[in-house]
């Protein structure tokens, strides 16, 4: 009997002590991970600031694409509208030319007809242009080449529906030309350039920088009065001729039409 005794007492202080234990082990446990997560939340904080970091830096390159593609489509609009603007110049520009032509063809008393430049060489462009008018429009070699701003040249080569202009910046082309009050009847000569060459023109000369020159009239190619160029620089270093430049009034690349000037029989 009292050996049973003894047997429960034992297995009541093994229970009571397997209590303690797992209530111990589960405090220290909780102590543990109390402890633990103290000295991990930091690095927690960290990681998720990185991350959080990361999110941001991944969102700013979303935003980055974004903001690049709307700035694509605002250039793409800007230069929609500089065209615009430059097309409009352009029809601006043509419609006033067109109209200078058309006030010409009712002062000159020659048939005019008018043409549209359909050639220039971008290597050679001050020798010559090609233009869509030809023997089937009445265009005969020899005739005189005007824009509303002066002289062109005059038809070099005549074809069927075009013809070919030699204009008087060629370097083969020589215009007799004089100044407004007729005082120097001289040789103009082209360059190749937008710069003629003003020749036998004696030192005693009236003719001064900024004059116009004109043609003579003396030519049966060209009828007097127009206009060939300004007078840009005067060269009297030698004793005899002065050495005159004269710029032509138009830039070659900015002509579109042009007229032909037909005697009338």
């Amino acid at each position: 009997m009292i050996s049973r005794k003894k047997k429960t007492k034992k297995k009541l202080h093994l229970i009571i002590l397997i209590g303690v234990m797992i209530i111990l082990t589960f405090a220290w446990s909780d102590f543990i991970i109390s402890k633990t997560n103290g000295f991990l939340l930091p690095i927690k904080l960290k990681i998720y600031q990185t991350n959080n970091h990361i999110h941001e830096f991944f969102n700013t390159f979303s935003k980055i694409d974004e903001i690049k593609e709307e700035n694509k489509q605002l250039e793409f609009s800007i230069e929609e509208q500089k065209f615009i603007t430059i097309e409009n110049q352009e029809l601006l520009k043509e419609n006033q030319e067109l109209r200078e032509l058309l006030q010409m063809k009712e002062r000159v008393q020659y048939e005019m007809i008018a043409a549209d430049i359909i050639f220039i060489d971008s290597l050679n462009p001050y020798e010559e242009i090609s233009i869509n008018k030809g023997k089937d429009d009445g265009i005969e070699y020899n005739m005189a080449v005007v824009s509303p701003k002066g002289l062109v040249g005059r038809v070099k080569k005549v074809f069927d529906n075009y013809s070919q202009v030699e204009l008087i910046t060629s370097a083969k082309s020589y215009t007799s030309a004089i100044d407004r009050d007729e005082n120097s009847l001289s040789i103009l000569n082209g360059q190749g350039n937008d710069l003629l060459k003003l020749e036998n023109v004696v030192v005693n000369s009236d003719i001064e920088i900024g004059d116009k020159i004109y043609t003579s009239g003396i030519s049966e190619i060209y009828p007097k009065d127009l206009l060939l160029g300004i007078v840009q620089s005067i060269d009297k270093s030698d004793e005899i001729f002065k050495e005159i430049t004269v710029k032509v009034p138009y830039k070659i690349f900015n002509l579109k039409h042009v007229i032909i000037m037909k005697k009338n029989n």
